[in-house]
């Protein structure tokens, strides 16, 4: 309760009084002297057996990763998160192969497009689903590596409290910065 706002395609995350961050993510208690790892398994959701396995074969302590236009998504995020896993969404964002016919290509964050319709995209990924802890980028090298894109982005992510973290594919210098200046700094 309190963690939502409605869109027009019904609740998507807010942090007007809590943090979806903090609210599902999975518990973490470091190991003194030890550096941490995060393990994320990513484009699941599209395959219904790989993501069977995946959900009751790996450890609960490996973050799952779905494609937010995945055909029953809720269920599985509830699935992954009885099972104890955390549970990110893929947002599909412009890159310099974007495929127009590629699945959730419809919906992918482009340049484009202006920001307010890339936010109506936005929501309507996160209204498929509750009980995430955060986003992930799905290619994006082009819409991610535009500073002045990028930023309305993250001001928007910023305000659902949720958390972001991108898969590493691709350089992205000046996102740290921006996200600095955008996202509270969250002990965990």
């Amino acid at each position: 309760a309190g963690l939502t706002r409605q869109s027009a395609f019904g609740p998507v995350p807010s942090k007007s009084t809590g943090s979806a961050l903090i609210a599902y993510r999975r518990p973490f208690q470091p190991q003194a002297g030890k550096q941490p790892v995060s393990l994320v398994i990513g484009g699941l959701g599209v395959n219904r057996g790989l993501t069977q396995d995946a959900i009751k074969s790996l450890p609960a302590d490996v973050t799952l990763s779905f494609a937010a236009h995945t055909i029953g998504l809720q269920e599985w995020i509830d699935v992954a998160r009885a099972d104890g896993h955390e549970v990110l969404i893929e947002i599909p964002m412009e890159s310099a192969g974007f495929d127009p016919s590629e699945p959730g290509a419809d919906r992918a964050l482009r340049i484009t497009v202006p920001p307010a319709e890339n936010g109506r995209r936005l929501d309507w990924m996160m209204s498929r689903a509750q009980g995430y802890a955060g986003l992930i980028n799905f290619n994006g090298d082009v819409f991610l590596t535009r500073t002045d894109i990028a930023a309305a982005y993250m001001d928007r992510v910023s305000k659902t409290g949720l958390g972001f973290m991108t898969d590493g594919d691709f350089e992205t210098p000046t996102l740290p910065s921006l996200a600095k200046s955008i996202f509270p700094i969250i002990e965990l």
